[in-house]
């Protein structure tokens, strides 16, 4: 669900709430389906659930599926490792103890923050703008929260950082966090999310030797310029997919692959 079509618990005016759209309802076919694949032992990776609402009918579904098999434990459920997509408006405070018991991660873009402009703004009451990107909170309360992004994603990390929407406004300052959160956001946090923490996400022994390069130091470089960070190499599995130019010439290399902009920019 996306801003305003989502599923959520919030008290709002009566025309904000009839453009809510809750898909996952019980009786509906997402939460049989849900309730199916759980029941048989398959995987739901993940369900795109922007309101705090889906995310329970969500969990509504997995303890059902959990009640009909007993078979279905609750250490199992805790090793399929379920998760949902985007944080525009979830996860509530009171819904994280149970995310966290079931062992659940959530994804969150940096974009999300812009959601201020459908919630806040004497929209829905006040109270819910703390209910928009809560990553600290949610961390606090014992669930993973994943970075999720297509565009550059040190510019999600800069929103995660400094909570500036793309007009610099500051919303919902409680729930920074700091670079090393958002790090961790990006790399070892999201393997874990893929069940493949064995492979990916750290540089160590055994793992996958994919790295980058970049133009600048992540950990001392102005918050508010996060963003402006840019790889200067790529590397997977070992070998060299992309080299830039200006760091070629430091190598005595030839550039590899496409070169790209300075200055990337977007919503995530």
């Amino acid at each position: 669900s996306a801003m305003p079509r989502t599923c959520s618990n919030a008290e709002a005016p009566k025309r904000l709430k009839d453009l809510e759209f809750c898909q996952n309802a019980p009786g509906s076919r997402m939460f049989e389906t849900t309730k199916t694949a759980i029941g048989n032992y398959l995987r739901v990776s993940t369900t795109h659930a922007v309101g705090d609402k889906g995310i329970d009918y969500f969990m509504d579904a997995v303890e059902a599926a959990m009640k009909d098999n007993p078979g279905i434990t609750l250490e199992y459920i805790r090793s399929l490792r379920l998760g949902t997509d985007h944080c525009r408006f979830s996860p509530s405070p009171a819904q994280l103890p149970r995310m966290a018991r079931l062992g659940m991660w959530k994804s969150c873009a940096g974009g999300d923050i812009n959601a201020v402009d459908w919630i806040g703004n004497g929209k829905y009451p006040d109270l819910y703008v703390r209910q928009i990107a809560p990553v600290r909170t949610a961390v606090q309360g014992g669930v993973r929260i994943t970075s999720e992004s297509t565009n550059n994603f040190f510019e999600g990390a800069q929103r995660f950082i400094t909570r500036k929407t793309n007009t610099g406004v500051a919303v919902n300052l409680p729930e920074a966090v700091d670079r090393n959160t958002a790090l961790k956001m990006m790399t070892n946090w999201s393997a874990w999310a893929l069940l493949r923490e064995d492979r990916l996400g750290s540089l160590q022994p055994g793992k996958l030797a994919d790295y980058i390069v970049l133009n600048k130091d992540y950990f001392t470089v102005p918050e508010d310029e996060i963003r402006t960070i840019l790889p200067l190499m790529t590397v997977l599995a070992g070998k060299t997919m992309m080299l830039k130019e200006e760091f070629a010439k430091e190598l005595g290399r030839n550039p590899i692959g496409p070169q790209g902009r300075e200055g990337i920019s977007g919503a995530d």
